[in-house]
């Protein structure tokens, strides 16, 4: 598994830089700087269809910050079906449908009174057509909040991919140009040649007289 993700991540680099870029300069350069724009990469592939992956089944809660309310809300807008009625009205859970089949009585209620019997067949029937309408409205909301979470994260992953092409580019294109111009200066530097040495038996250099003083007269 390491070996694949350092597989992906090293395709990702060559993607985001060329070969041309990687192959200019200084082998080490290359490395410090693959090095510093590895973490961006790698977040770039946490980015994925399904939210940011390092967040597991709730990855989808760090795109509703700051108005999200934490993994209760993701968990309860893309939980397991049967847990939450965010399916719409044929889905799974407590929704106007299932109500209707497992909790009201068939035909309706059948109290003595006719008057009590009308008004809470005629409640109950109001009440679970609204419910269905809200279920459809959530329904819609859910595909419109949908494409949007795979904009933003697409957006995520398009971002942190461009930070790695830019460190990348940025820190290989000072590491190199700190290298030659160390070189520059080390070449253009002037060499000392080093002194003869002193033939053996001969005499000694005489120092050198000190100047007469002028003749002049002072003011």
């Amino acid at each position: 598994m390491r070996v694949l993700v350092a597989g992906l991540l090293a395709i990702g680099l060559l993607g985001l830089s060329g070969p041309a870029a990687l192959a200019q300069g200084s082998p080490q350069c290359a490395s410090y700087a693959a090095q510093a724009a590895m973490p961006a990469l790698q977040d770039a592939y946490n980015w994925t269809p399904f939210g940011y992956a390092p967040l597991g089944p709730y990855g989808w809660d760090i795109l509703t910050q700051p108005f999200g309310v934490g993994p209760y809300g993701a968990a309860a807008f893309y939980g397991p079906p049967g847990l939450v009625a965010a399916y719409g009205p044929l889905g799974p859970g407590l929704t106007a449908q299932n109500i209707a089949q497992n909790v009201l009585p068939p035909g309706g209620f059948s109290f003595p009174a006719p008057n009590i019997n009308s008004f809470a067949n005629f409640t109950a029937a109001a009440s679970l057509a609204g419910l269905q309408q809200a279920e459809l409205s959530n329904l819609s909301l859910r595909y419109s909040n949908a494409g949007i979470f795979q904009t933003a994260a697409a957006t995520w992953r398009a971002g942190d991919a461009g930070l790695a092409g830019s460190t990348l580019a940025v820190l290989s294109a000072l590491c190199n140009g700190q290298a030659g111009a160390a070189a520059a200066a080390a070449a253009a530097a002037p060499a000392m040649s080093p002194m003869a040495p002193m033939a053996p038996g001969a005499a000694p250099m005489a120092p050198m007289a000190p100047a007469a003083p002028s003749s002049g007269q002072g003011y």
